[in-house]
């Protein structure tokens, strides 16, 4: 109240200097806030040291830097001047900066009541170059704006600013209000109070001139009034009450001390951890309020010494913690860190965990134990539970492992033998209906397959094991590859397939080309699929390299149905197409591209797409591949005239009893003029290694008499043969069959089917030449642009070549010795397992699986496989049928399918049979598999198999052969006609041959 009345009296006299003598009363209004203005800065600046924030110094800086532009403001007034002006402009223009100076400082000055000191140095800095660049800008270069002209008065851009300072002082204010919660109610009150008071003098500046000189008075009264209440709260906040604010911060930190105490508690109390001080000489013990909680024992009952903690500890623990204070009490550097179990009073035990140290005196004796406890028997008994979940998930992984590997047999075995056999009897005369239900049925078999192997793929994805390879690769071979693929399938589309290659891409490079060819595949058969009409095209760019390096990026686009966001937001989830109707319209199981992606982020990729509906799609990705430093071969895909030199010369013995591997493997090595001996099992290699000296061994691992194991031991435990390099050569290529070769003394192994450039690289690793040729002569392979075979469905032709050494006429013999001599690798597994041998049966199946590996016989090479896999496991004679069954499909498809570009066979003579076996015996047989054929049973086999060796020496040998393909092509009809000829030759007695 006596501030306001203070305020009026000063008001009233200063109006009256006024109306006397306005440059006088001017002059006391500006003196005297320039007085006001340093008594600010004085007292501000000396309660630095002790005041809680920077709020007193900052504002009291700020306030003598205005002070200073008021007084050179005062001196250049119009009337005065003791400093030269121009007119007045300039006593004007320092009006406008040391008010705006004011209204900013007003402004921020809250800002510093945090207590931060940091940024005090940069604050005064900044503030006292400020005040300097507007005396500046105003006395020396005359930047700033003009504000008076002698004559006409205020310029708008003066004008202007009043309203600007007052929006500012407004912002003041509400910013001021916004802290209040900061400073006491006397400090917040004075301050607001300085604010409203400048923006009412500030408001008179912008109209005194429309009205009258009194309210330019009001004008200068108010930025007077506002210095004195800012002296006010400068005084009351500095000097009159330190006590009260000393005071207030003490009560201010005691309440933050105990809103911390309550949060340490609070946390104490959900962590479940309390705090102790443990007095070593007394025994003592204080506890935190949440140890008596842990505990479970009573604050006012309980006094706590060592002595009653370890009457808590569970008896079998209490060694270990008597164990750990001791060990903690001997050497206080090393940690007290115990997890053990008490007993509570009501007969309830916990675990806990506690952590502590030790101090000690000057002497280096033991005198306080702190520490903590925390109750950890929630956290045990989790750990417990994620133990016993973890190894449930990992029974479970392992379930499912079990379940895919045993899919893998008994789903695709039944699904090869539909594929295979609704394709063979597609091949025979059919009515129109029967032909389109066929059609349907082979059609949905190979989606099924599909569906099949994306699942198991899939599955290997997401258990991790699936690794990406890094081999030397062409694009221009998986391009190849990818356009022998989709031909077929745009031709039937009626889509045009377009494949772009960078012609700068690196020659060679270093990558997964499997896993990038199906990435490539499945990405181009969902754009030929959802295209009806239009173009695909795979593309491959070079967007940057180095020596090194190259980084591509592969496209693929279409110009199909195309896709909306609400679609491709879901495009890579498993199992899910865009949208129902799309599932409807075009099948697919929406895995494709779920696999896509993962294979994508595995070679260091991301799969992005672009697409809009009807416009087509355009999927892509970019990886950084490393660039080999090998050169491609322009002659064949396999050879190395460098390598091959390297070995040319030597002589190698080659243990290998299968007729169609000796042969590919022998040609291959005469190729790279190494000179070969052949034994076919392993004691011939024996007998022949007594006899001459080799420069290495080539040995096979499954064979009859003895394997390839037995004879490497054999070898090896002898002197004389311990270092010969023997190199395996098996189509096991499992890890664990590589170990047990080494293990049995094998120096490498090599898989089937053999590439070349594997072979002859292994050679020459292992083997050097004892009479090396001085100028080998390699026979150059023709070239080979392209397969010299026409496409074949079951049969790759590229790698046959591949693995026969680019030697076409080689493939061919092959490919002639297996349509003569496997063709029935199924039935004589059939009768050796009726004999009980199973290890025969088990290397038939290897071998052939072998056999159909080097001529790029995929489909019949899984079979062969899985059948092998299926004999060494000794599984169920159900799975071992079923995928026996498969191999014949296979086999007799892929006869039926190369046959035509065999040579004829030269008939063989055969001995005449004129008699006939023994009708009680051989009818019966007959009845039966006529019965089971009309059925169509697969179980008509039985009798006709044991009507063999009663046909084999007599007049039916002929008939019965024919009986025998025509079963081998699931010919059921053309069977039952043969049978019924039997039938009819056997009751009437006609021994002459038809």
């Amino acid at each position: 109240m006596g501030m306001v009345i203070l305020s009026l009296l000063v008001s009233a006299a200063l109006l009256l200097t006024a109306s006397i003598h306005y440059l006088l009363f001017h002059t006391i209004v500006e003196l005297f806030s320039i007085l006001v203005a340093g008594g600010i800065f004085i007292i501000g600046w000396h309660t630095r040291r002790w005041s809680e924030n920077f709020f007193l110094p900052f504002l009291s800086t700020a306030f003598a830097a205005i002070g200073l532009l008021d007084f050179i403001h005062t001196l250049t007034f119009k009337g005065l001047e003791l400093i030269p002006g121009d007119g007045g402009n300039h006593a004007v223009q320092l009006w406008i900066q040391a008010r705006s100076m004011q209204a900013i400082a007003l402004l921020i000055a809250p800002l510093w009541l945090s207590g931060d000191r940091k940024n005090i140095p940069l604050s005064l800095t900044a503030w006292l170059l400020l005040s300097g660049l507007g005396l500046f800008s105003v006395y020396v270069t005359d930047w700033f704006p003009v504000c008076f002209i002698p004559g006409k008065g205020l310029t708008p851009f003066k004008v202007n600013m009043e309203f600007v300072i007052i929006a500012v002082l407004l912002a003041g204010s509400l910013h001021l209000h916004h802290h209040r919660h900061k400073m006491d109610h006397n400090l917040y009150r004075n301050l607001q109070a300085a604010q409203w008071l400048t923006i009412l003098s500030e408001t008179a500046f912008t109209a005194y001139l429309n009205f009258s000189d009194v309210i330019n008075w009001i004008g200068h009264l108010g930025k007077l009034l506002a210095f004195m209440w800012i002296f006010r709260a400068i005084i009351h906040f500095g000097l009159v009450n330190p006590v009260g604010l000393l005071s207030y911060n003490l009560q201010r930190h005691a309440t933050q001390l105990g809103d911390v105490i309550t949060q340490l508690n609070k946390a104490q109390r959900i962590g479940r951890m309390g705090h102790w001080e443990w007095n070593i000489a007394s025994g003592q013990l204080a506890w935190s309020d949440e140890i008596y909680r842990i505990f479970g024992l009573s604050k006012e009952t309980t006094v706590p010494t060592y002595a009653s903690f370890l009457q808590l500890v569970h008896p079998d623990d209490h060694a270990k913690v008597t164990q750990a204070v001791a060990t903690a009490m001997g050497d206080p550097d090393a940690p007290y860190r115990v997890e053990h179990r008490i007993r509570l009073p009501d007969g309830t035990e916990k675990v806990v965990m506690e952590i502590g140290e030790v101090q000690t005196d000057r002497s280096g004796t033991p005198t306080i134990m702190t520490g903590t406890v925390q109750d950890i028997t929630e956290r045990k008994r989790m750990e417990t539970m994620l133990l016993e979940s973890q190894q449930a998930a990992e029974r479970a992984n392992q379930a499912k492992s079990t379940f895919l590997a045993n899919m893998s047999h008994e789903i695709r075995t039944p699904m090869n033998a539909i594929v295979g056999l609704s394709h063979l009897c597609l091949r025979t005369p059919l009515s129109a209906k029967q032909q389109d239900y066929l059609d349907k049925i082979h059609a949905s078999a190979n989606a099924l397959l599909g569906l099949i192997n994306d699942i198991l793929d899939f599955s290997k994805i997401d258990a991790e094991k699936l690794l990406i390879e890094e081999t030397d690769f062409t694009l221009d071979e998986v391009f190849g590859n990818l356009l022998a693929v989709l031909t077929i399938k745009t031709a039937e589309q009626g889509v045009r397939l377009t494949l772009e290659a960078d012609p700068a891409l690196p020659a060679m490079l270093v990558g997964d080309p499997l896993r990038l060819g199906q990435v490539l595949t499945n990405l181009g058969n969902n754009a030929i699929k959802f295209t009806p009409q239009g173009e695909v095209t795979i593309a491959a760019h070079l967007l940057n390299h180095s020596d090194q390096r190259a980084e591509i990026r592969f496209l693929v686009r279409d110009t199909g149905i195309g896709m909306d966001e609400a679609e491709l937001k879901q495009l890579y989830r498993p199992f899910t197409q865009a949208d129902a109707s799309t599932t409807r319209r075009f099948g697919g199981t929406g895995l494709g591209l779920s696999i896509s992606k993962r294979l994508v982020e595995l070679m260091g990729g991301t799969l992005e797409v672009e697409s809009q509906p009807g416009a087509g799609s355009t999927f892509g990705f970019t990886l950084t591949l490393s660039i080999s430093s090998q050169k491609p071969q322009p002659r064949t895909p396999d050879d190395d005239p460098t390598v091959m030199a390297r070995i040319a010369g030597a002589r190698v013995l080659l243990v290998e009893d299968n007729e169609i591997n000796q042969q590919v493997a022998r040609e291959l090595l005469e190729m790279a003029q190494v000179r070969t001996r052949v034994a076919q099992d392993g004691i011939a290699a024996l007998e022949i290694l007594a006899e001459e000296r080799f420069d290495g061994i080539l040995m096979d691992l499954q064979m009859p008499r003895m394997d390839g194991l037995q004879a490497t031991r054999s070898i090896r435990a002898k002197p004389e043969w311990s270092a010969i390099p023997i190199i395996a050569m098996t189509a096991n290529a499992m890890t664990g069959d590589q170990e047990r070769c080494l293990a049995a003394g094998m120096n490498a192994h090599i898989g089937k089917p053999i590439h070349p450039t594997t072979l002859y690289a292994t050679l020459a690793k292992w083997i050097t030449p004892s009479a090396p040729l001085a100028t080998p002569e390699h026979a150059s392979p023709p070239a080979i642009e392209e397969p010299f075979l026409p496409p074949l469905r079951l049969l790759d032709s590229r790698a046959g070549l591949r693995n026969t050494g680019g030697n076409q006429k080689l493939l061919l013999e092959v490919l002639a010795k297996l349509s003569a001599h496997h063709a029935q690798d199924h039935e004589m597994i059939r009768e050796q397992l009726t004999h009980g041998e199973w290890a025969d049966a088990e290397r038939t199946a290897h071998s052939l699986k072998g056999i159909a590996g080097t001529l790029g016989a995929h489909p019949l090479t899984e079979a062969a496989c899985a059948l092998e896999t299926a004999l060494k496991r000794r599984e169920s004679p159900e799975t071992i049928q079923n995928l026996r069954q498969t191999v014949a499909v296979d086999l007799a498809a892929l006869i039926e399918e190369i046959a035509p570009l065999l040579p004829a066979p030269e008939p063989e003579p055969e001995e005449e049979y004129t008699h006939l076996p023994d009708p009680e015996i051989l009818l019966p047989l007959i009845e039966e598999a006529i019965e089971r054929l009309r059925i169509f049973d697969a179980a008509a086999e039985e009798p006709i198999r044991a009507m063999a060796p009663h046909c084999a020496a007599s007049a039916l040998r002929t008939p019965y052969r024919e009986l025998a393909e025509r079963m081998g092509h699931y010919d059921f009809e053309g069977s039952m006609t043969l049978l019924e000829r039997m039938a009819g030759r056997l009751t009437r007695g006609d021994e002459i041959q038809a």
